[in-house]
């Protein structure tokens, strides 16, 4: 689904709409937003699954204060991310993607909200 034509691809399940993640609306952007809260299941941690958080963004909305972080491994997460893009892009590994075809259109067709729909949404929240 996506709250807008041009916004954010937001993923979920098709058996329980578990919330998975979110992708840009171009595939040669090849990364995903994991929603943390639906992985946290089963045995093995999330550092176990995925590795150790190297970076923390918009820590400015956090409900608690986030853990204290250096500047330094900010830089080298943002340079470690720039590397990965670029050498998919490079390699066209961007295109083995579960999330688009190989045209780059969405595998699934999303659902767009109307503003009607956001507005309704947002005041639910």
């Amino acid at each position: 689904m996506s709250l807008s034509p041009k916004g954010t691809l937001r993923w979920y399940t098709s058996c329980c709409r578990t919330p998975i993640g979110n992708t840009p609306r171009d595939y040669r952007q090849s990364h995903i937003g994991l929603v943390h809260t639906c992985l946290e299941r089963g045995e093995a941690s999330l550092d176990e699954s995925f590795g150790p958080i190297r970076m923390r963004v918009n820590v400015q909305g956090a409900k608690a204060p986030p853990p204290k972080g250096s500047r330094i491994g900010f830089v080298f997460a943002v340079l470690r991310y720039l590397a990965s893009m670029t050498w998919s892009r490079l390699s066209g590994k961007y295109r083995l993607n579960p999330f688009f075809k190989p045209d780059g259109s969405p595998s699934a067709e999303p659902l767009v909200l109307s503003p009607g729909q956001r507005t309704t949404l947002r005041s639910d929240v």
